[in-house]
Formats: C-alpha cells, sequence, structure tokens
C-alpha cells in the first residue's frame, strides 16, 4: 500500500497535469514486471487533490494497494475504501476483508502413489482442467516455458 506518485491510466486524473505517459508507462511496467495486482477499491476514485479551485484543480489516484497471488489465495475476498481526505490533500485507505490469519494447511504426499501407472495421466488430466487453466500460477508457468 502507498503513494506512487504516479497513476497507472488516464483514467485515473481529472484535470490538467501535463504529459504523465511516461511516468505511467513506467508504472504500468513495474507492477506488470513484479506480477502484482491492484487490489478492487471503493469509494472516492482519486486518493489525491492539489487543494487548488478551478482551472488549476486536480485530482489522482496516487494511492493504491498492491497485492501479489500468494495473498489473493490467502484472503482472497479483500479490497480497499478510499475515504474522504479531511486533513491531508491524500485520501485515507482502509483494507477490508477476513484477513486473520488463516492456518496452515498440511500437504501431505505419500511416495507409493507415484509408483501408480495412473499417476502422471490423473496429474495431467487435473492440471488440464479449466480451473487450474485459468489459475495465475498456470498462466506464469505458461510464459515460463514460452
Amino acid at each position: 500500500m502507498g503513494d506512487f506518485n504516479t497513476v497507472a491510466d488516464l483514467s485515473e486524473v481529472c484535470g490538467n497535469c501535463g504529459d504523465i505517459r511516461l511516468a505511467m508507462e513506467e508504472f504500468q511496467d513495474c507492477i506488470s514486471q513484479t506480477g502484482l495486482i491492484t487490489l478492487p477499491m471503493q469509494g472516492d476514485l482519486y486518493t489525491w487533490h492539489n487543494r487548488s479551485t478551478g482551472d488549476r484543480s486536480l485530482w489522482k489516484r496516487l494511492d493504491r494497494m498492491l497485492v501479489n497471488d500468494r495473498w489473493l489465495d490467502r484472503w482472497p475476498e479483500t479490497c480497499y475504501d478510499s475515504l474522504h481526505p479531511r486533513t491531508s490533500d491524500h485520501a485515507p485507505l482502509v483494507l477490508r476483508g477476513d484477513i486473520r490469519h488463516s492456518p496452515v494447511r498440511i500437504f501431505r504426499f505419500d511416495n507409493y502413489l507415484a509408483s501408480s501407472t495412473q499417476f502422471l495421466p490423473t496429474v495431467q488430466r487435473v492440471w488440464g482442467h479449466s480451473v487450474f487453466r485459468d489459475s495465475h500460477v498456470f498462466r506464469y508457468s505458461q510464459v515460463e516455458s514460452a
């Protein structure tokens, strides 16, 4: 979570702020290369205001919460609210969702299963199922193998 001092899209700006395309593209590349995902946000779209009025008024979405796949796997229902700023020029962000510590799930694998002639075909069939094809891990494995 933070103030990234740039926007990810031109729709995140209201007002004249000059040419921001290079900074915006660099921010998009950073998010993409790190595999981060912006959590869904509710509330005001713009999280920063320059406190000017009239033609000089400028609103931007500079603040956001970025997470990785591991976060989403653990807390898939999280989002955040952008509240109306009171004393700062930035809107406070409030994380919402069930983020209590979930217990560690123990994975057990019995080696004798791998000796079965049906083991590999079963694994290939299950991993080829559409549920897994849509997962971030599957998409990442496709990129890695390309």
